[in-house]
C-alpha cells in the first residue's frame, strides 16, 4: 500500500517535491545551460545514495573540462541536510575562460558497491550534460530589497510522510535564476545551526522539508531563528538586513 501511495504521489504533488521522490538523485545549480561566470561556483545537491558520494566529491576529483582546458573544482563547503539531502558548493581552483563551454567530470569509483553519479540531468523531460558557457568573471555581490519576513507555513501529511515548510520573503536585486539563499537554522534556545543553499521561487525560500528529503527538520510548536545571506553564482555574499527572522515549526494537519 506504501509503495503505490508513493507512486500516486509521483502524479498529484507540485515539480518541487517531484524532484526528491527517487530512489536517488543529483541535481546541480546553475541549471545546465545557463551561463556561469568565470569565477562561478557549481553546487552539487544529493539525496537518496547520493548523500555520502556528495559530501565527499573531493574524492571523485571533480572538474570542469573545455576541450583541452581542464580546471579542477575546490570543494569550499559541504552542508549536510538533516533529512536525507546533502550538498557541496565546487569552486574552479582558476579562472575559466569566457565563451568556452565547460562540462562537469568527475572520476567515477572502480568499486562497483559505489553508487556513480551522473553528470546528466534531466531537463523538460531531455537528458542534458551538465555543461555551461562561461561569461565575464562576476564581483558585484547581490543586493536585499527589503528585510527578510514570514510569508506562510505550511504541515501536512502526505503519500510517503510529512512535508513541513515555512516559506521567507527572499526580495533580492539579482536574476532569481543567479542567486541561492544560505539559510542558518538554530533552535531559540541555543545548539548548533544547520546550513544549507535554497533556491528561491518567487522570490521566498521554503525552510523545512519535503515528505522524502529537505535540508531542515522543523518540530511542532518549537522556535527556531533564520539568518538569510544571498549568494550569487559568484560565490559573492550579502547577509540579509534586519534582525534573524523567528519561525515556529508549524503544526501537522489532522
Amino acid at each position: 500500500m506504501l509503495r503505490f501511495l508513493c507512486v500516486l504521489a509521483v502524479f498529484l504533488l507540485p515539480r518541487i517535491v517531484l524532484a526528491k521522490c527517487a530512489m536517488q538523485s543529483l541535481t546541480v545549480w546553475p541549471p545546465p545551460g545557463q551561463s556561469l561566470p568565470a569565477n562561478g561556483q557549481v553546487v552539487l545537491e544529493g539525496f537518496g545514495a547520493f548523500v555520502e558520494p556528495v559530501t565527499r566529491i573531493d574524492e571523485r576529483s571533480p572538474r570542469l573540462v573545455a576541450g583541452k582546458d581542464e580546471v579542477p573544482l575546490r570543494v569550499v563547503a559541504v552542508h549536510r541536510g538533516e533529512f536525507n539531502l546533502s550538498q557541496a558548493i565546487l569552486q574552479p581552483e582558476r579562472p575559466l575562460r569566457p565563451g568556452e563551454r565547460y562540462t562537469l567530470h568527475l572520476t567515477q569509483p572502480k568499486d562497483s558497491q559505489e553508487p556513480v553519479l551522473p553528470t546528466t540531468q534531466r531537463l523538460n523531460g531531455t537528458s542534458v550534460p551538465m555543461a555551461w558557457t562561461v561569461t565575464a568573471a562576476d564581483v558585484k555581490p547581490p543586493r536585499w530589497r527589503e528585510v527578510p519576513r514570514i510569508m506562510e507555513e505550511s504541515a501536512e501529511m502526505l503519500g510517503c510522510g510529512p512535508a513541513v515548510h515555512v516559506s521567507v520573503s527572499a526580495s533580492v536585486d539579482e536574476d532569481g535564476s543567479k542567486v541561492q539563499v544560505l539559510a542558518e537554522v538554530r533552535r531559540a534556545e541555543g545548539g548548533e545551526p544547520v546550513r544549507f543553499r535554497l533556491t528561491p521561487n518567487d522570490e521566498q525560500v521554503a525552510v523545512g522539508h519535503g515528505m522524502c528529503s529537505g535540508a531542515f527538520q522543523l518540530e511542532e510548536g518549537m522556535r527556531y531563528t533564520v539568518r538569510l545571506v544571498a549568494v550569487d553564482m559568484a560565490g559573492n555574499e550579502t547577509a540579509a538586513p534586519g534582525d534573524p527572522v523567528l519561525i515556529t515549526g508549524p503544526l501537522l494537519e489532522q
